[in-house]
């Protein structure tokens, strides 16, 4: 292992600004960046560096450097590293006493880290487990930095994540700390570490998931290494094991993503709300609708750098952050699309739905008749009157009124049929001489009909009947 000598070389100096330069700007502690769920591994043309390790073997890879190797506390089988905690041991300023720190190179170019932990027996007060970068130990030569999950309580009540750099075997004045107590101590955790691949000052933002991978919470602002104080390694690392010598923490894989590897796009999806149509058709939404969009690069890819949207094919495209709400009627083409960290950007999908308003309730008719005089004479006539409403929620269009006589023994005399023309909901047309109704003096009978029809596109045609009373001379009785 290399050992480099103290003091504030060139580029210590260089971090250092960029560190006072961060401070001055409001740090966000738990910035919250929420990609879809991972998917299934990509094609050979993935970003994987050869450091990578999905740990399928029996044993270790040799490609790994460990540093105080204990054989006994640390095994590889049924697709993990399996690796037990060995007491009080750290690695924090001037100490460096964990065992097992599994290392290697990493990089110079820009990487993405990210390890899968089983934490399910990591739930004694103190433990960590979590990634470490190291470049070097020794008497005030203490380089590196962890970045760990830690359980805080024998209870399981609590835990935090934490990010705790050494420079010159000091830890001051670094920006260390950890995000504060949070609840649970779930039993599955995500560590992710993106490097922008600077020659000299390299960054690293460290992040962490407790929900497998939907949701990164980015553990404090963006730390710095530099690359001349030694090559900068990273691996695995369990500390602070005194309350948990039985435990073990188990990884499922280690993967170093490198994006200049990676040649195939993003896979990208959408889901709307509602997922079916809720218009009365089943052909249309009544609004609002919501549209999330997702995308994944792969276990293997680079990781999805943004996705964007138009309403469209045509216009401004705009970086997707939140679910989008769409309330105005009308059809809608959402054109989506997603880039990767590596610039590979996907084809073109498209969300088409359109919102609409359901048709009103066709017209509907109320009619009221009445005739006066009421009683008619055979060979004389009376006026009919008529009242006509719509109780609909459209407008009835083209509306006509029409009269008949009933066979021998009435007659409409005069106009037949009325032409009304538009009558809007809740709206009534009244003529009290609408018709003229005739009784032949042929009627012997005391009683005769006139009916009235109403018609109207797309409304429903209403009929009624008027009854009227026939005044029939009497009869004269015979003298006897």
């Amino acid at each position: 292992m290399s050992n480099v000598s103290p003091g504030w070389s060139g580029a210590t100096m260089r971090r250092l600004a960029l560190i006072l330069a961060a401070a001055t700007v409001a740090a966000v502690f738990a910035m919250t960046y929420s990609p879809p769920a991972q998917a299934a591994p990509g094609d050979p043309d993935s970003c994987l560096s050869p450091v990578s390790d999905e740990f399928n073997g029996n044993s270790l890879d040799p490609k790994w450097e460990i540093v105080r190797d204990v054989p006994s506390l640390r095994s590889v089988g049924g697709g993990t590293l399996n690796m037990m905690w060995n007491g009080n041991v750290d690695m924090n300023g001037s100490t460096a006493t964990a065992t097992n720190i599994l290392l290697q190179n990493m990089p110079t170019s820009a990487f993405t880290l990210t390890t899968k932990i089983d934490t399910s027996e990591a739930k004694q007060q103190s433990n960590q487990v979590g990634v470490i970068f190291w470049q070097s130990e020794g008497s005030g030569n203490n380089n590196f930095a962890k970045i760990t999950y830690n359980a805080r309580t024998n209870s399981g009540d609590y835990h935090w994540a934490e990010r705790y750099q050494t420079v010159n075997s000091s830890s001051s004045n670094l920006g260390n700390n950890n995000l504060g107590l949070t609840a649970g101590q779930p039993d599955e955790v995500y560590i992710r570490v993106i490097s922008d691949g600077h020659p000299q000052t390299p960054s690293f933002q460290p992040a962490y998931s407790t929900d497998g991978g939907q949701t990164w919470i980015n553990i404090l602002e963006p730390f710095f290494i530099d690359r001349s104080l030694g090559t900068i390694k990273a691996g695995l690392l369990l500390a602070r094991g005194e309350n948990n010598p039985d435990g073990t923490a188990r990884f499922d894989w280690f993967r170093v993503c490198v994006p200049s590897l990676d040649t195939v796009a993003p896979a990208v999806s959408h889901t709307i709300n509602p997922t079916e149509p809720d218009g009365p058709t089943g052909e249309y939404y009544l609004g609002p609708v919501g549209i999330s969009l997702g995308a994944s690069d792969g276990v293997e890819g680079s990781g999805v750098d943004k996705i964007e949207w138009r309403n469209g094919s045509e216009g401004t495209w705009n970086t997707y952050t939140n679910a989008l709400s769409f309330t105005e009627l009308g059809d809608y083409e959402i054109q989506y699309r997603a880039t990767d960290l590596a610039g590979n950007v996907s084809p073109v999908a498209v969300a088409s739905f359109r919102i609409d308003t359901p048709p009103l309730d066709p017209a509907a008719f109320t009619l009221s008749l009445k005739a006066k005089p009421k009683k008619v004479k055979p060979g004389a006539q009376t006026k009919i009157g008529l009242t006509l409403g719509n109780s609909g929620e459209a407008t009835g269009t083209n509306v006509k009124v029409c009269a008949a006589g009933q066979k021998k023994k009435s007659k409409i005399v005069g106009k037949k049929c009325i032409t009304v023309g538009d009558l809007e909901a809740n709206g009534t047309y009244q003529n009290n001489t609408a018709f003229w109704a005739l009784i032949p003096k042929s009627n012997k009978k005391k009683k005769a009909k006139v009916t009235v029809t109403v018609t109207a596109d797309d409304a429903p045609t209403v009929k009624k009947t008027l009854t009227l009373t026939v005044k029939q001379k009497k009869k004269k009785k015979k003298k006897k």
